[in-house]
């Protein structure tokens, strides 16, 4: 079984839940639907910056089923972070509905721009 976690939000257009400001989300609680997959990105020291010094880690994201704006920022990804809920066998690349906190991030070279936090279910959608 594999440990996922997830906060981000998807616009009303699409029937998923947050705070929407001028058309666009705010960082918050939010419910997305996607496809949850995993990438190989940067961590220390440089984070990208240093490829060659740069360590390499396994992350879990989650490709949203359309584009959304988070403050003014379009994004299509959100990296899933701890806390992680368990997400069962067989689901990555699955259509999944993750509840959590959606929160924009500094991102480095290879990582989206939010990140969903302590999701509190990780359902495969209908």
């Amino acid at each position: 079984m594999r440990a996922v976690a997830a906060l981000a939000a998807l616009t009303m257009l699409c029937g998923c839940v947050s705070t929407v400001d001028r058309g666009c989300l705010r960082p918050g609680p939010a419910t997305l639907t996607g496809k949850v997959f995993d990438f190989t990105g940067y961590g220390p020291p440089g984070y990208g910056e240093t490829p060659e010094k740069d360590q390499t880690s396994l992350y879990l994201a989650l490709a949203l089923e359309q584009q959304i704006c988070v403050s003014g920022v379009p994004v299509s990804v959100v990296e899933l972070t701890p806390p992680l809920p368990i997400v069962p066998e067989g689901v990555l690349g699955q259509p999944v509905r993750l509840t959590g906190r959606l929160a924009l991030v500094k991102a480095s070279v290879d990582r989206p721009p939010a990140t969903l936090s302590g999701a509190q279910n990780a359902n495969v959608a209908k």
